[in-house]
C-alpha cells in the first residue's frame, strides 16, 4: 500500500547550495531528496512538501523551536502516514528534544534529518538519512519522535529523539544514550532493538508551548579551576554538567556559589551522574540540587526550558516545588532507567 509522507523543510544544511565557495539556503533540496528516494528507496511513497519557514539551525531560539513543533502538529492531523521535518544539524538534537516532549501520544511518527553538507557535495549524508527515514515511516514500529543520522562508518542509525546527546567537538558524528531503534545499510535495515521499535503508543499530552524566544535556563559545565559568579536576571533555573564520572569540584568557591542560588529560590539540576553511585562530591551538594536520572543534557536543558513556562504560579513567579516534580516526571520516555537497555 502506497504511504503518504508530508516532509516540512526548514532550512539548515540540507537546504542549502553551494554558489561561488559560498553556502545558502536553496530552492532544489526538496526535488533532489524526492528523486533520490523514487531511484533507491524500497517503498512506494507519495510525498507532499511544506516549508512553514527557513532558517540555518545556529539561529534557533525558542520561537523557531515553537513555530516548529506547532507545524508538525498542524501536520498530524492530515491524513499522511508520517512527517518528516528537514533541519539543520548544529541545533538538531534541541528540536528533536522539543518535539518529542510537546508532541505527547502520537499515531504517526515523526522523523528529523539532516545533511553534515550540502546535498551535491559526495561527502553528504543527507540523502541515505532521508531514505532511512522514509523507510522507518513505512514500518509497522512503535510511533514516536526520530531522528536519521548516517556516521562515518556508513550506517544510518534512527535513533529516539529525546535520548540523542550533543555532537563531539569537530565532529559530524552523532550518538545517543543506550542504543539505536534502528541501523540502515544502503537503503535497507539491518537491525532493529525491539525494546525501543515494538509497537506501543506513548501516552500524555506533552509539555505546552509557546516557547520564550530566550531561554530561562542557565546551563554550564564544570572544568578545572571553573569560577561560578551568580546568574543572570532573566535566568530561572540552571542546569550544571557533571564530568563524564559524574563528579563535581568540591570547594570553597562551589559552596559559596550554590548558597547564593538557594538563597535567590533559584533550583539547580545536574545531569552526567545519572543511574552510577554518587561519588563524595556529589553527595556533598544533595542538599542544594536535583541530581537528574540518565538523561540527555540537550533534552535536561529543552525539557527545564518549556516547564519553566508551566510551571509558574498565578503572579507569575515560579514555582519550584511543582518544576522539581514535573522534571522528575518521565514525560516521553527520556529517562533511561525506564528501558531496558
Amino acid at each position: 500500500m502506497q504511504k503518504h509522507i508530508l516532509v516540512l523543510f526548514t532550512g539548515g544544511t540540507i537546504g542549502c547550495e553551494k554558489e561561488d565557495e559560498k553556502i545558502a539556503l536553496g530552492p532544489k533540496s526538496p526535488t533532489r531528496l524526492f528523486d533520490y528516494y523514487k531511484e533507491y528507496g524500497k517503498n512506494e511513497v507519495c510525498f507532499s512538501s511544506r516549508t512553514p519557514f527557513t532558517m540555518l539551525s545556529e539561529n534557533n531560539d525558542g520561537e523557531a523551536l515553537t513555530k516548529i513543533c506547532s507545524a508538525v502538529q498542524e501536520a498530524l492531523r492530515e491524513d499522511v502516514d508520517g512527517v518528516i521535518v528537514t533541519h539543520g544539524s548544529d541545533t538538531l538534537q534541541y528540536t528533536g528534544a522539543a518535539l518529542s516532549l510537546a508532541l505527547g501520544a502520537l499515531k504517526k511518527s515523526v522523523v528529523l534529518v539532516a545533511s553534515n553538507y550540502v546535498l551535491s557535495d559526495e561527502r553528504a549524508n543527507g540523502y541515505d538519512n532521508f531514505v532511512a527515514a522514509v523507510e522507518t515511516i513505512c514500518m509497522d514500529l512503535q510511533q514516536d519522535v526520530y531522528i536519521s543520522y548516517r556516521n562515518q562508518d556508513g550506517i544510518a542509525r534512527i535513533y529516539k529523539a529525546n535520548r540523542v546527546l550533543p555532537h563531539e567537538y569537530n565532529s559530524d558524528e552523532l550518538h545517543c544514550i543506550g542504543s539505536p531503534a534502528l541501523f540502515f545499510e544502503h537503503g535497507k535495515c539491518i537491525r532493529t532493538i525491539p525494546e525501543l521499535t515494538n509497537k506501543t503508543q506513548r501516552t500524555g499530552s506533552g509539555l505546552p508551548l509557546p516557547l520564550t524566544k530566550q531561554s530561562p535556563v542557565l546551563y554550564l559545565k564544570v572544568y578545572p579551576g571553573v569560577q561560578f559568579f551568580g546568574v543572570p536576571d532573566d535566568s530561572k533555573v540552571v542546569l550544571l554538567e557533571t564530568y563524564h564520572s559524574g563528579t563535581l569540584p568540591d570547594d570553597g568557591a562551589m559552596r559559596k556559589w550554590l548558597k547564593m542560588l538557594e538563597e535567590q529560590n533559584i533550583p539547580v539540576f545536574i545531569c552526567g551522574t545519572g543511574n552510577r553511585d554518587y561519588y563524595a562530591s556529589v553527595l556533598g551538594w544533595k542538599d542544594q540540587i536535583h541530581v537528574l536520572p540518565e538523561i540527555s543534557p540537550v533534552v535536561a536543558y529543552i525539557k527545564l526550558w518549556m516547564l519553566c513556562e508551566l510551571c509558574k504560579d498565578g503572579a507569575g513567579k515560579m514555582d519550584v516545588s511543582r518544576l522539581v516534580q514535573e522534571m522528575f516526571t518521565n514525560i516521553s520516555g527520556e529517562y533511561i532507567e525506564y528501558d531496558v537497555l
